[in-house]
């Protein structure tokens, strides 16, 4: 469905070309013979869109983009507009967007509405272009454009079908908010035109759309654990599915060719809603509309043995419905069908036998059916009070871990993924819950390290994979980048044939996928052996190993937020503990959803109280139970608890009036942070490398107005008191003795070529973090300085910066450590790509920070660390100092700089 619905606004491209009145600003003479060779070739795209046409169609436009007429620049680029239009049919991207881009270039200085509906439509394309390539940032960028002029023209369906096209685009990278503003917008138009005005396509992409959101916006509450909210949304999302499919229904009964994959779609998705609904809210009325989906499908069929992925994703659900209203033995009966149609025979289902490896069409499904697997044992034990359930449902999550870890790898592209990668959350979710249950039934530390080693599973499983792999190749470097470029041109042909949507090939790529990491598994070589442990075999990291790691004055604190489980787990040397947290009503993720608006919108009104409240809710516990020597804590964040600079949490109940002298976390503890506790290990063991300079200091320059019209040069406000203390920085470096490098307007190739030779890198710069998807955040250098770059590092680049060795990265400026928060991922930012890129620690902002504040803590932070004190002292002491010289001075000044990674020093006493 979603593949179809993003190729819906092809169907209207030419739809304001052949719409064109005679108030023109600026009448053109067009050239009728070219002019009417590209009309008719527009017009058979139209007809048969989903298809190439054949050269014979094409014959005149092609002659007339060779041998263009002088003085025809619309017909010109309306010819160019046909040929991108037919590259782009041919899956031809590249070439689609150069001829387009051409195109555009012949009408800027032309004035007409000829000119406007064409550049609209050529816009129009490009989106759609790197819609498919899911480049969503330019994407969006070339939508605006087209939105605008649509506008312009009073093209009202055509505005419609873009605003319904950048809402998929936002739901494809979770931006929930933005993609809600669109669909408004888009319904404010359609209320405002008479029933005939716009097309039932247009009208019923806009309903399809308020579904997704729904379903979208349900699915964001469900993995804080929200529940009242995401009832809410769920509800208005199952009405909304079932208006849509009472107006499909007789369409496609009228006319099935045309609608009955809309209709089966529509039903599809309320399918799954409604798995969702019951997965996470155990929803009653469930079981009779699941039978209504299953009767469509044609199931079930007992005595076949087809495999139907989806018809055993519906057959999940049914077990599902079944086991929730207390019919056990039904229930295992359906699931035990559902699996055979995933291609997996299980006859001994309540003993769990293991899962095998081969790729099936859907592996979510798979892992939807594992979860519900797991449902059923847990729901035996419940009725029975037998352990052996539990120990079964236990043995079914470890079996679907080699599922899960396979899907990770065969991961090609990343919106693709999305679906799988929510199933996946829910099922290492309710893999924890059931562990947690065994360890509360026989407290021991075997048991509590499985639950230990479960919830690490589920915590930025992409940055573990990256450090192991540079821990590996540090010593074997050239042999194994042999074989990483081997596995890179597997996973390419594998998207590339992914995209082409040859199955038969993705089915032979990934056979040969898992017989190359089978060999390695298998190799007697040291330099193979090396890479499958370093790149594919995830060694768990045991408690014990942890506690013999530590000294008397650190404690982890590790925390896990998923749907329907909130753990902390507290490890000290001496102690070992999990704590329970709070989650039956979502006040947690309410409370710091509260605390992080009154950070970035400096209204502290609410501050102390909310400061307050989390610190009960998620770490007082956790506090109480710490040793006295305790001094420094490592937090592990998770849910909604990521992209907070937890130091500012109140450790006592504010008074009336607000207290003079408040209380915070910073007063009492030094404060690092890690994405997971076995990032955490891993950073402190890596190696340091000699370096060209101590430190490198690069700041941007800044003009006014250089953010316009550019998607990615999200802010150009001049970085004044930046640039003063850069100089200090630099200054205080070169007086220790230390060799420095200082760029004053570093331009992007300048930074990526000085950048690997620097011990320290720090960066006084705008972030931006408004793009759409975050291989697009990027840090915005001086523009013009260079002629081959953009001015803008985006994440993307950043990872494939050698930066290993890199002890330490500053990031002085704003929202380096803000993005989307994905479960089993964490936060995507700035300061992620470069813990990816090689570096062990970073100083990075959580929120929009201010000059001033930022720039005195960042220089007395390196006056601390100069002077021999690790890295979370020196940035506990600057913040501490700053606060005893601004004693007014609010949360929002002193803490968005936090320390992520390790905090051992740099310097000796």
């Amino acid at each position: 469905m979603r593949r179809l619905y993003m190729l819906l606004p092809l169907a209207l491209l030419g739809w304001a070309s052949c719409n064109e009145d005679s108030n023109d600003e600026e009448s053109p003479q067009l050239s009728p013979p070219e002019e009417r060779c590209c009309r008719e070739a527009l017009k058979q795209f139209e007809e048969d869109q989903m298809n190439p046409q054949p050269d014979s169609a094409i014959a005149c436009v092609v002659e007339a983009v060779e041998q263009p007429p002088a003085g025809y620049p619309e017909t010109n680029a309306r010819c160019l507009y046909a040929l991108g239009f037919q590259e782009s049919t041919e899956l031809d991207y590249e070439r689609s967007n150069s001829l387009l881009l051409q195109a555009e270039a012949l009408l800027v200085n032309r004035r007409n509405r000829i000119r406007d509906s064409l550049l609209a439509d050529i816009y129009n394309l490009l989106s759609i272009n790197y819609q498919l390539q899911f480049e969503y940032t330019r994407t969006l960028a070339f939508s605006d454009k087209a939105e605008t002029l649509y506008r312009r023209l009073g093209a009202w369906e055509s505005l419609v079908d873009e605003l319904n096209n950048q809402a998929v685009c936002y739901l494809q990278v979770g931006d929930v908010q933005a993609a809600e503003a669109k669909v408004s917008r888009a319904e404010s138009i359609i209320s405002d035109k008479a029933e005939g005005a716009l097309s039932e396509l247009t009208r019923l992409n806009l309903e399809n759309n308020k579904l997704l959101l729904a379903i979208r916006s349900g699915d964001e509450y469900v993995a804080v654990h929200w529940q009242e909210k995401a009832i809410e949304k769920y509800g208005k999302a199952l009405v909304t599915a079932d208006s849509l499919l009472a107006k499909l229904q007789p369409l496609a009964e009228a006319a099935p060719q045309q609608w009955m994959p809309y209709f089966a779609g529509a039903q599809f998705s309320r399918g799954t809603l409604l798995s969702k609904m019951v997965d996470s809210l155990g929803v009653p009325p469930f079981r009779q509309q699941v039978e209504r989906v299953l009767e469509l499908a044609g199931e079930p069929a007992w005595d076949t043995a087809i495999i139907h992925p989806v018809r055993g994703y519906i057959l999940t659900m049914m077990a599902k419905a079944l086991a929730l209203e207390g019919d056990l033995d039904n229930a295992a009966r359906h699931l035990k069908l559902s699996l055979q149609r995933l291609g997996y025979s299980n006859a001994r289902l309540l003993e769990s036998p293991a899962v095998q490896m081969d790729l099936v069409p859907r592996q979510d499904y798979l892992l939807t059916a594992l979860q519900v697997k797991g449902l059923l044992l847990n729901l035996y034990h419940t009725t029975t009070n037998d352990q052996q359930f539990l120990d079964a449902a236990m043995r079914n999550y470890q079996q679907g871990m080699i599922c899960l870890d396979s899907t990770r790898i065969l991961q090609v592209d990343d919106a693709a993924a999305e679906g799988a990668r929510r199933v996946a959350n829910h099922f290492l979710a309710d893999a924890i819950r059931t562990a947690y249950k065994l360890y509360q039934l026989a407290p021991d530390e075997e048991r509590l390290d499985r639950l230990f080693q479960l919830t690490e599973a589920s915590k930025s499983y992409t940055v573990r994979q990256a450090v192991f792999r540079r821990l590996g190749f540090m010593e074997l470097e050239s042999e194994m980048q042999e074989l990483l470029q081997y596995e890179q041109r597997l996973k390419r042909k594998l998207q590339y044939y992914k995209q082409k949507e040859w199955p038969d090939s993705v089915l032979y790529t990934t056979a040969q996928y898992k017989a190359f990491i089978e060999r390695l598994r298998s190799s007697k070589d040291p330099v193979r052996q090396s890479y499958y442990r370093e790149r594919f075999s995830n060694t768990p990291l045991s408690l014990q190993q942890l506690r013999h790691s530590l000294d008397d004055t650190t404690a982890i604190l590790s925390f896990v937020h998923a749907p329907g489980i909130g753990l902390c787990f507290v490890v000290t040397a001496d102690e070992l503990d999990v704590l329970e947290l709070p989650m039956e009503d979502g006040r947690i993720a309410a409370t710091a959803t509260a605390l992080k608006a009154n950070l970035q919108s400096g209204s502290m009104a609410t501050f102390p109280q909310n400061a307050h409240r989390l610190y009960k809710l998620a770490f007082s516990e956790a506090i109480k139970r710490l040793p006295e020597a305790i001094q420094r804590l490592v937090i592990v964040p998770d849910g909604a608890l990521h992209g907070l600079p937890l130091e500012c949490l109140l450790t006592k109940r504010p008074e009336e009036p607000a207290q003079s002298n408040p209380s915070y976390l910073l007063d009492e503890y030094w404060a690092s942070y890690a994405p997971s506790v076995s990032i955490y290990q891993t950073l402190r063991k890596l190696p340091p490398k000699k370096k060209k300079f101590e430190i490198g200091v690069f700041l941007s320059a800044y003009e006014s107005g250089e953010a316009a019209g550019n998607p990615l040069r999200c802010d150009d406000r001049p970085l004044e008191t930046m640039a003063r203390y850069s100089e200090d920085v630099h200054q205080l470096f070169t007086r220790k003795g230390h060799p420095s490098h200082r760029e004053n307007s570093a331009g992007e190739a300048s930074f990526k070529s000085r950048a690997r030779h620097c011990r320290i890198l720090h960066l006084s710069a705008h972030g931006c973090a408004n793009a759409s998807l975050p291989k697009d955040y990027a840090i915005l250098f001086t523009l013009g300085k260079d002629q081959v770059e953009d001015g803008s590092l985006q994440a993307g680049e950043i990872l494939s910066l050698r930066l290993d060795g890199t002890e330490l990265v500053v990031l002085s400026m704003c929202d380096t450590h803000t993005g989307i928060n994905r479960p089993g991922e964490g936060l995507l930012s700035l300061a992620r790509a470069f813990s990816i890129a090689g570096c062990s620690s970073l100083l990075a902002s959580t929120i929009k920070s201010r000059q001033a504040p930022t720039a005195a803590i960042t220089y007395e932070f390196y006056r601390q660390l100069l002077a021999g004190k690790p890295k979370d002292v020196a940035l506990g002491l600057a913040k501490r100092q700053y606060r005893k010289e601004h004693p007014e001075a609010e949360p929002a000044e002193w803490s968005p700089l936090i320390l992520i990674g390790g905090h051992k020093p740099l310097y000796s006493l």
